[in-house]
């Protein structure tokens, strides 16, 4: 691979994540503004950083979303 800037690029990157059934109702739900409210560590926090980066690398509820790039 070639590196630019001083960095390896990186692509067809995948992970297996574990959820719990209400963390998996919040990552996969089809609303655009959705809320995961819940006491501490009940994994609010990881939830929105699993659906975030679902978000950016193009998918939305298990759906793959058309992105302006």
């Amino acid at each position: 691979m070639a590196k630019r800037g001083g960095r390896t690029p990186v692509s067809g990157i995948q992970k297996n994540i574990r959820l719990a059934k209400k963390q998996q109702g919040y990552v996969l739900t089809p609303a655009h503004f959705a809320a995961f409210v819940g006491g501490i560590g009940s994994g609010k926090s990881y939830s929105g950083c699993v659906r975030a980066l679902m978000a950016a690398g193009g998918f939305l509820a298990g759906q793959q979303i058309p992105t302006p790039n």
